[in-house]
């Protein structure tokens, strides 16, 4: 199987609605978008109505619906077990928002995980609760939340490289960082139990300029 088969979100497409998105805080687009996160059947929707795919093979999904924690946060078990359904995907695709973000599509399409998780802060007690707290935001604060919410669900769900380059995918979209974590950990690891804990105890600090090789 080669890279080109696997399925991802049209890089063109995705590109230009992520801009289109960005382009002006607390605009119509992304009150729409947001209103849209609150449910996941909508959400699917108005992704794929802006959207097209490339690619034609699916990989697995998660086998059981994940809770909203362990989605926003993995444990390590559930990393490990995610891997291991998206190992042969390689280097190159996992680099990749437009992949990630298919991948967190079918996720929430299939009902794994629920849109609104996208949206999740640590200071607010859900995604949907924080998604409301935006819409419903008034006076100077309210283009910003808007904003920083729709930023929030943007990279979670498959990165936003306009931000962060491709390093988006392994600190910003949960799917990614963790097959990028457990990867780093077998890579390192060579089957060592004991060096795989460590790693993983590492790793769950902080991604972010570990120099992965992307």
């Amino acid at each position: 199987m080669t890279d080109r088969t696997y399925r991802e979100l049209s890089d063109s497409d995705y590109t230009k609605f992520r801009r289109s998105l960005l382009t002006k805080k607390g605009s119509p687009r992304q009150v729409e978008f947001l209103e849209a996160a609150k449910s996941s059947v909508d959400f699917v929707a108005y992704l794929d109505r802006e959207i097209g795919t490339v690619g034609q093979s699916e990989v697995d999904l998660s086998e059981v619906p994940m809770t909203e924690n362990e989605f926003g946060n993995p444990p390590s078990d559930t990393e490990t077990r995610l891997y291991e359904l998206w190992q042969s995907i390689g280097c190159r695709i996992a680099s990749r928002t437009t992949f990630w973000a298919n991948v967190t599509r079918r996720h929430i399409l299939e009902g794994r995980i629920d849109a609104s998780y996208l949206a999740t802060s640590p200071s607010v007690p859900s995604g949907a609760a924080r998604i409301e707290m935006a819409l419903r935001s008034s006076g100077a604060t309210r283009e910003k939340a808007i904003d920083d919410c729709l930023r929030t669900v943007l990279r979670r769900l498959g990165g936003i490289p306009e931000a962060r380059g491709k390093r988006t995918v392994y600190v910003d979209c949960p799917f990614g960082r963790a097959w990028w974590r457990a990867w780093l950990v077998q890579e390192v690891a060579q089957g060592d139990v004991d060096i795989a804990r460590q790693l993983r105890a590492v790793t769950a600090i902080n991604l972010r300029g570990s120099g992965i090789p992307i």
